[in-house]
């Protein structure tokens, strides 16, 4: 393992300056304290645990701290940690299909090499292609309901050898309540200091016991939260545009509608709109336009619901069954709808080319044109489990998780408006009229898209936590099998197909595959302070005819000088399966103009000489022969607990991932093709062959007559970072029981290379695609008192970069000095207090001084980086609980 020793030598001695100082935990045994004894299920193993520390570090975030630290939901509670440094949109405009979900980012290595599971089993992607940031397809967190949580692990680090594919960053498991005995109601009530996202919640969780020692626990929950829009917030209320509407002849000729015509126009966009003057420009403008429509938080309306069932059936085994399901709703908008066409004024015989955007009261609402999400989720998970003989037990299950989408957007019709607007813009003084709803409505239509993804499997473990004895105590075992498949579908309408809206066209795709896993692990406790630990995993994914497999390893090392002290280190392999949109997605054609550069080599031209210039037919597609994406981790850490009260950790993670994904341009393809037609290799593809094949040409002219793009493995990433951790509890006389925590991760390094000629970045000295938090902390201190309790917690985001150095680069000046934005520090503060009865009140102030995000050099929307911040403010929640 190659570390940066000065960068290292730094962390230890910052993980030093921790330790001498009470603090923070990740695992959190305080909040659910487990008897070392009593074995529970434990996240990334196979075989039943204890609650102490291992050699894997887990972060276990409860649903008591969950309220405790203000988290409203799932995502709030996951931002929230050290280790998500990267990108996650938070629903901010420009995010295509993204702007409706909510995806975790661990390390910053992309929301798809995290995995998600629901009670330990994979759960359904949600359907859509992620199409910003690395791409690929990911869990979305806002559909699961605070309600049914009983708590959050988080599993730093490539993960395969027990979960498989995916679990390259780490694994998110959602652990859902079970073994309730009382029904408790709640009502809460949230908004925002300056306006927009105001909510109501209901939630009713409860238990009862059935016959022999059954159980059976519910879960509901709804919940309504009204959408941000860009005109609530001062950072984001500022959106002029030059061609708010106007019609002009040439770069300087323009139709003047004059201070009366523009007038006409005065009640649009909030009544904003007023007559400009800018040169020899004379038009209609307004500075909210944009953000009179555009959603920073979407509208959302989730019903949830969740049942566990637990029955023995005999003795020594158990009948069980978990159901969960959600219906939800969201509304959001990326921003106005416009026209940019040529219109001829019948009057004057002249032809102007008419900028025009359309406003909100043209449509009667934002929400006309805006993007409406219903989605439908479930998971469902039916197992039986017990004793077979001596020391072993089985479990075996069926599970399945389905995510289907529906998709509407009114909008308009290309040739439908243009023809319309061409008759109505005969006259062009007609442009500076305003449209009514009905005239938008008769050249819009609904735009529809319906899409699914699903996963089922058959799932069988046996295991032995005593196979036999050992110096330091019983060997453990664990064997396990699993069989499903999965698939996908996204089936835009056909009208959508066909690109007949005024934003483009849509492709269907739809794929699916089987897949078979084995995997074992083993705990060998060698000594009484020494213990060792490994597990193997071979899977197989078939599809299209193809047969992909990889075998995938991991092993664990404690060490236990004395009671107190435990030294740590894992090491293992991982691997993703290619996604199902790298794979699968619809076919997509284009002509480009293109420079031919074999061409140019022949005829002993510039490979810039337009003589070797033309159109070229090309096509983008899924790509079947994708191989799978490989990564291997290292973890080397300690945890200190002197006193039952007082706990420390520091873990070191790196990953190294190869054979990433990427979509490889035009240019890319025919620069590979040259080299290898003339007797050289491939830089950007994988081989010769490959290159050749991607490419068609005429056999008289020797011109392109096609191109195949799409998705290649060529691009690799390595990150190392530090993680701090500790907690400290103490009772004050007369006060009551204090407890401060803090977690904190440093980025110590994070390279990345697109592809095999273009040079190594350093992330850390010029970012890309949205950047990265160079580090994260959190902290709170809590206070116990009788019936009244109280949190103040901070995140505290470390630099990022500014829009000079995230555009340009290091070297460039053109957007202003490149740089880093200082850091982000939010404070929440919550008290709760029972009122007795079975009552009890929760409130919680969110970003309690109501910081906005930095904005250096942001001179253009949303003036900020969307991609790592948000623009939420101070908000406030109220929340009324009934047990009975």
């Amino acid at each position: 393992m190659r570390v940066n020793r000065k960068r290292y030598l730094s962390g230890l001695m910052l993980a030093g300056a921790f330790i001498s100082f009470p603090v923070l935990a990740l695992a959190d045994p305080a909040a659910d304290p487990v008897k070392e004894d009593e074995t529970v299920v434990v996240t990334g193993s196979l075989l039943p645990g204890t609650g102490k520390d291992t050699a894997s570090p887990v972060i276990v975030i409860t649903s008591e701290e969950m309220q405790k630290k203000g988290f409203g939901e799932v995502f709030d509670a996951l931002r929230g940690q050290a280790i998500v440094t990267g990108a996650m949109r938070d629903s901010a405009p420009g995010t295509g299909n993204m702007q409706n979900v909510k995806m975790i980012n661990l390390f910053g290595l992309g929301a798809s090499y995290t995995k998600v599971l629901i009670n330990g089993r994979s759960t359904a992607n949600f359907p859509l292609n992620n199409n910003v940031g690395d791409g690929g397809n990911f869990a979305n967190l806002s559909t699961i309901p605070t309600a049914m949580v009983e708590r959050i692990e988080i599993l730093p680090g490539t993960q395969s050898a027990t979960y498989g594919a995916d679990a390259v960053a780490g694994v998110v498991n959602i652990i859902l309540k079970k073994n309730i005995d009382k029904l408790a109601l709640s009502v809460r009530g949230s908004g925002y200091d300056e306006g927009g996202g105001e909510s109501i919640r209901v939630q009713a969780v409860g238990g009862l016991k059935l016959p022999s020692d059954g159980s059976l626990s519910y879960a509901f929950e709804f919940s309504n939260r009204k959408a941000i829009l860009g005109i609530d917030r001062d950072r984001t209320a500022y959106s002029p545009y030059d061609d708010d509407a106007f019609a002009r002849i040439s770069g300087s000729n323009y139709y003047d509608p004059g201070v009366a015509g523009c007038a006409q126009m005065s009640d649009l966009f909030g009544g904003s709109m007023t007559y400009k003057v800018d040169g020899a420009m004379r038009y209609c403008g307004s500075d909210y336009t944009r953000s009179s429509v555009a959603t920073y938080d979407s509208e959302r309306r989730n019903y949830s619901g969740y049942a566990s069932l637990s029955q023995p059936v005999a003795d020594g085994h158990e009948l069980y069954m978990d159901l969960s399901g959600t219906y939800s709703r969201t509304i959001s908008n990326f921003g106005p709808v416009f026209v940019w066409e040529n219109f001829t004024d019948t009057n004057s015989g002249r032809s102007y080319l008419v900028s025009r955007e359309i406003a909100p009261e043209e449509m009667g609402s934002w929400k006309t044109s805006a993007k409406r999400d219903y989605g439908t989720q479930y998971d469902i998970a039916l197992g039986l489990k017990g004793a077979i003989t001596g020391n072993w037990n089985y479990d075996v299950s069926g599970s399945r998780s389905f995510y289907k989408l529906k998709q509407k957007t009114f909008y308009p019709v290309k040739t439908e408006m243009t023809a319309y607007l061409a008759d109505r813009y005969s006259d062009i003084s007609q442009v500076f009229v305003p449209l009514t709803p009905e005239e938008y409505a008769g050249f819009s239509d609904t735009r529809r898209r319906n899409a699914s993804s699903r996963v089922q499997q058959l799932t069988g473990k046996v295991y032995n936590s005593s196979l036999f004895d050992l110096p330091g105590g019983s060997a453990a075992f664990a064997l396990l099998a699993e069989a499903g498949n999965e698939s996908w579908k996204d089936t835009p309408s056909a009208d959508f197909q066909a690109g007949l809206y005024f934003d483009g066209a849509q492709l269907a795709s739809r794929g699916k595959r089987d897949h078979s896993g084995v995997a074992t692990e083993v705990s060998l406790p060698l000594l009484p302070w020494v213990s060792i630990s490994g597990a193997a995993r071979y899977d197989d994914y078939s599809y299209a005819g193809k047969s992909v497999d990889r075998a995938t390893w991991k092993a664990g090392l404690e060490i236990r000088p004395m009671p107190t002290l435990l030294l740590r280190a894992g090491m293992g392999t991982a691997f993703r399966v290619p996604d199902m949109s790298y794979l699968f997605l619809g076919k997509s054609s284009t002509n480009s103009n293109s420079y031919d550069l074999y061409m140019c080599d022949q005829m002993g031209v510039s490979r810039t000489s337009n003589s070797c210039r033309y159109i070229m037919p090309n096509e983008s597609t899924g790509n079947l022969a994708l191989k799978p994406v490989t990564a291997k981790s290292k973890t080397l850490g300690a945890v200190w607990t002197p006193t039952p009260a007082l706990r420390f950790s520091a873990d070191f993670i790196d990953i190294n991932i190869k054979n990433e994904v990427r979509a490889l341009t035009l240019a890319n393809i025919l620069f590979d093709e040259a080299a290898c037609r003339q007797g050289g290799e491939a830089v950007y593809l994988g081989s010769c062959s490959q290159a050749l094949s991607l490419i068609t040409r005429d056999g008289v002219t020797g011109r392109v007559t096609g191109v195949t793009r799409g998705y290649f493995n060529v691009s690799t990433k390595k990150t190392q970072s530090l993680i701090l951790a500790g907690q400290y509890q103490f009772p004050v006389q007369g006060i009551g029981q204090f407890r401060f925590d803090i977690n904190y991760n440093r980025v110590l390094e994070f390279k990345s290379q697109n592809d095999s000629v273009s040079p190594v970045v350093d992330q850390l000295k010029n970012p890309s695609a949205g950047g990265l938090f160079k580090d994260s902390m959190n902290t709170s201190l809590s206070l116990d008192s009788g019936p009244f309790s109280t949190t103040v917690y901070a995140v505290r985001y470390g630099k990022s970069p500014n829009y000079a150095l995230l555009t340009g680069g290091p070297a460039s000046t053109s957007y202003g000095m490149p740089g880093w934005d200082k850091a982000w520090t939010l404070f929440n503060l919550s008290a709760s207090y029972d009122i007795g009865s079975g009552f009890a009140v929760n409130g919680t102030v969110n970003n309690l001084f109501n910081r906005m995000p930095p904005s250096k050099n942001w001179d253009s929307q949303p003036y900020y980086n969307a991609a790592l911040y948000n623009v939420y403010g101070r908000g406030f929640s109220l929340e009324l609980t009934k047990s009975f």
